[in-house]
């Protein structure tokens, strides 16, 4: 086999790998995020992050897919991963991860039914 092929064959299997990296870092899905997106409305969201973490109950459900400003309150849009169901009444609210931690999103689902 010549030595072109060969380093021609190894830097393809190199940008592979290089672009599946990126893909991995980045968080990003070419065919589409998986789940529902829900909006929640806060006066302030001192901390969060794109990208923070959703959590019910102490367990990581979602993550936040959007911040934007809407009329002088912020809209947050959560990506749910798992299959939560929410209620009429279910609530959000930003929430530390510990004294000097990450902030979150925490919900409530509400009551049942």
């Amino acid at each position: 086999m010549p030595q072109a092929v060969k380093v021609g064959i190894f830097m393809t299997a190199a940008l592979v790998q290089l672009a599946w990296l990126i893909l991995r870092v980045e968080d990003w899905n070419p065919f589409g995020a998986r789940g529902r997106r829900v909006d929640a409305l806060f006066d302030s969201i001192e901390g969060l992050d794109d990208k923070s973490a959703v959590r019910v109950a102490g367990v990581r459900v979602g993550r936040v897919d959007g911040i934007r400003l809407d009329g002088a309150r912020a809209r947050v849009t959560l990506l749910l991963e798992s299959d939560v169901a929410l209620s009429e009444g279910a609530e959000a609210a930003i929430a530390n991860l510990g004294l000097l931690g990450d902030k979150y999103v925490q919900l409530d689902p509400g009551p049942a039914g």
